[in-house]
């Protein structure tokens, strides 16, 4: 019995869709965190979490359910990085961008922090869900999962 086979992102479509999956939320918390408590790091901030719900979308649409495989698969051996979904990883990205979404809205009516720095920390522990969930290497998923709890521990 062998493993799944792999359908690599270049034969699916024309960009790495796990790899901006991945980076866009790592990118959107630098700049909320630059941005400081301006309301443009709100702004930003619901960009940014808008933005990576419309690229789970569009990687969705890029997936063929009627293949049996690991989709969209990326890999950059000298690092040992290896990414790919399965129709359930690509279920669970999907809610993950829309839960992060809709806390953005959420988060601006309870005024329980700063929301600059609530919105990098959502961001910041999506960047790390999304790793989590589309690595298929253990190792990757230790350091994914360190920038979780990285993330849970500078909202202390």
């Amino acid at each position: 019995m062998g493993g799944l086979s792999e359908i690599f992102w270049n034969e699916q479509t024309g960009l790495p869709l796990l790899l901006m999956l991945q980076l866009l939320p790592l990118l959107g918390a630098l700049l909320v965190l630059a941005l400081g408590e301006r309301l443009s790091a709100v702004l930003v901030g619901k960009v940014f979490a808008l933005a990576e719900l419309l690229l789970g979308i569009v990687a969705v649409s890029r997936i063929n359910p009627t293949l049996p495989a690991l989709q969209l698969a990326e890999r950059f051996e000298p690092l040992a990085y290896h990414v790919a979904v399965d129709g359930l990883s690509m279920v669970f990205l999907l809610l993950t961008a829309l839960l992060t979404f809709l806390m953005t809205l959420y988060g601006m009516s309870r005024g329980m922090i700063s929301p600059g720095r609530l919105f990098a920390v959502l961001l910041l522990a999506e960047a790390g869900l999304v790793g989590m969930l589309v690595t298929v290497n253990v190792a990757w998923f230790a350091a994914f999962f360190g920038a979780r709890i990285m993330g849970g521990d500078f909202s202390a």
